[in-house]
């Protein structure tokens, strides 16, 4: 062990185990390693199967943290995707308003959206439900309709310029 590991016969000598025995199984895990150690001051206190049984069990600890790390992981990608999943739903929902209030195709629509986020520092999801949340019952509709009708009587201004989104910045709507 001194030639080996000086720095654990050291640690080991310090500790007050001058003679006993130890048993050492490596641990490795995505990369990281470590190991499984069990001392005892008795000299001789370990035979060939408890070295045997020490490499299955940290063999077993290892699986055991890997499926943890990938469960782990699995639940972050899963929520994830939900959350993409639901984002998605309300840019789909901003499209068509910007479609039916600016004539334009699906992708100027697109467009618009992503570089109206882009100009406000927002995320598109974000901007897309304050979209959809402006135009929502009787007031969006209204406001709908009037930005229509001021978007075709003057070509290229946004839907977003409103009074009841004041940290709106103007985007262009193509065409």
């Amino acid at each position: 062990m001194v030639r080996r590991w000086p720095a654990l016969a050291s640690a080991v000598e310090a500790a007050g185990f001058e003679s006993g025995s130890f048993l050492c199984a490596p641990l490795s895990v995505g990369g990281g390693l470590g190991s499984l150690n069990l001392y005892n001051r008795i000299g001789s206190a370990f035979s060939e199967f408890d070295a045997a049984l020490l490499r299955v069990y940290a063999t077993l600890i290892a699986s055991t943290i890997r499926l943890a790390r990938d469960g782990r992981e699995a639940r972050e990608e899963v929520a994830g995707l939900i959350k993409a999943m639901e984002s998605r739903s309300i840019i789909e929902q901003a499209k068509g308003i910007v479609m039916a209030t600016g004539g334009v195709s699906a992708d100027e629509a697109f467009d618009f959206l992503v570089v109206s986020s882009q100009q406000r520092n927002i995320k598109l999801a974000r901007l897309a439900k304050e979209l959809v949340d402006l135009t929502s019952g009787a007031d969006g509709v209204k406001a709908i309709a009037r930005t229509r009708d001021y978007s075709r009587s003057r070509q290229g201004t946004s839907i977003l310029t409103s009074s009841s989104c004041p940290d709106a910045t103007t985007a262009r709507l193509p065409g």
